[in-house]
């Protein structure tokens, strides 16, 4: 699990990153147990991956500005 996390935590960085960075922290979470170090390297790729998608950053901006109006 937590290779899986850190495979899918450098892909968010690149590739795709609304549909690997949940996953990887899914996959982090759940590796926490077998190999925290990699698991924790994942989901912090993950986070690193988050804050370069500009979909993710849009959806959050986009949630915020809705629940501010209402």
């Amino acid at each position: 699990m937590g290779i899986a996390s850190f495979v899918l935590g450098l892909l968010s960085i690149f590739f795709m990153a609304p549909l690997f960075v949940p996953l990887a922290i899914i996959f982090g979470l759940f590796g926490l147990k077998d190999s925290m170090g990699l698991s924790i390297a994942g989901m912090i790729c993950a986070v690193i991956g988050f804050f370069t998608s500009p979909i993710l950053l849009g959806l959050v901006g986009l949630a915020a500005a809705v629940g501010a109006a209402s």
